[in-house]
């Protein structure tokens, strides 16, 4: 990757042209995975991954299908396919519905907003996504800091810029990671892929070679350290990237979540040990926090988290206030404020020490009662375990 001057990536980026099909596929993929998805389509899986089923069909719909003999394959299977789906679920346009059954969907409310904004916004809105909000937990996998895609982006993308056209398949991309990351990057145009037109018995298209292009050296660098971060008020890649297309005005924003007023019934368990609370809506997870650990008779001297997913299945962390690290807080975020509804829950890890891990589910909110009133544990279930093997006479 060649080093420019500020200067020379405003040129390279200002006479970029986002119409479908430029700088990569990525609008024409985009759309058609949209198209494909609009009513729904039915899923089993836990995360509303694309079901297998469908997969064949889907890659076929791609501007560019890749090659495969597979007769069941896997999401992981097609990068491409994979890719377009994280950022669809990132950005809201894809959503999970279970009701009256469990299928993925897009949005239609997102839908008209997608389609409101023009090429440039589109673009930029997906690429914002990409960059700051798509992770691995969307499909259900562990990552402690949200930023592992974009970590693997940017290793990849490093030693992309330093290696020949020709490329070891093998060495570069040797899991179903690496070439999502590589497919990601590919649609947004800031690399050139070529794949084998043929594929072996059972297995997908092998990647042949690789080759970056400038307007994604220019975007790499314009970037700069900005690394999966996004503060409350505004995208750390919308500030550094706006002023140089004019045609980005407006961008992609997922639905504002209503605050939920009520009653809420939470059940607090261990194991098979259980207690219910019910709690107002503008009680702090905090409080929540201490009343669960209180029911349970645990000493509340060690840092804890709350994790749960959001409507577009991110893996969401509200940390311990004492802990100076996070985006969101236990004493900052309300019941009320949280993005589930009856029969979902969020886990609570107390004590990264010990790992004590307790569920809370959300039973029932009844929303017809907007009082405030005391929290209270109303019903139990078993007896709480000991929070220490020891007592306290021993050393």
């Amino acid at each position: 990757m060649n080093e420019r001057s500020k200067d020379a990536i405003k040129t390279i980026l200002k006479q970029q042209n986002f119409e479908p099909g430029h700088p990569g596929p990525l609008l024409l993929n985009a759309q058609a995975l949209i198209d494909a998805l609009a009513t729904g389509v039915p899923t089993t899986s836990k995360y509303f991954a694309l079901p297998i089923r469908c997969l064949a069909d889907l890659n076929e719909r791609l501007d560019s299908p890749i090659a495969h003999k597979m007769k069941r394959p896997q999401l992981k299977s097609f990068p491409t396919l994979m890719g377009l789906f994280l950022l669809l679920r990132a950005s809201g346009l894809a959503v999970g519905e279970t009701k009256p059954k469990r299928v993925v969907m897009i949005d239609p409310e997102m839908r008209e907003k997608w389609e409101e904004l023009n090429p440039t916004e589109q673009y930029m809105s997906l690429m914002d996504t990409w960059w700051t909000k798509v992770n691995w937990t969307i499909l259900g996998e562990r990552d402690q800091f949200g930023v592992q895609l974009q970590s693997d982006t940017r290793s990849l993308y490093y030693q992309l810029s330093r290696q020949p056209t020709a490329v070891d398949a093998d060495l570069l991309f040797y899991g179903y990671h690496q070439r999502t990351v590589a497919t990601l990057l590919e649609q947004f145009g800031w690399i050139k892929v070529a794949y084998a037109s043929n594929a072996e018995e059972g297995k997908v298209a092998d990647i042949q070679s690789v080759e970056t292009t400038k307007f994604g050296d220019a975007m790499f660098e314009a970037l700069g350290g900005i690394i999966g971060s996004r503060d409350r008020d505004e995208s750390p890649v919308q500030k550094e990237l706006k002023p140089m297309f004019p045609a980005w005005k407006n961008s992609l924003l997922p639905a504002e979540q209503p605050f939920r007023e009520g009653r809420y019934k939470l059940k607090l368990s261990w194991s098979k040990v259980w207690r219910r609370l019910e709690a107002p809506a503008t009680t702090s997870l905090e409080d929540i926090t201490g009343l669960l650990l209180a029911a349970f008779d645990f000493e509340q001297d060690h840092l804890y988290r709350l994790d749960y997913r959001d409507p577009s299945g991110r893996e969401v962390f509200v940390e311990d206030p004492r802990y100076r690290e996070g985006e969101l807080f236990a004493d900052e975020v309300l019941l009320g404020e949280v993005p589930l509804g009856e029969g979902d829950s969020m886990g609570l890890l107390f004590d990264f020490g010990d790992s004590w891990r307790f569920t809370i589910t959300i039973e029932s909110i009844d929303e017809s009662e907007t009082d405030d009133f005391e929290p209270a544990i109303t019903a139990s279930h078993g007896e709480a375990p000991k929070q220490y093997e020891y007592d306290d006479d021993d050393w």
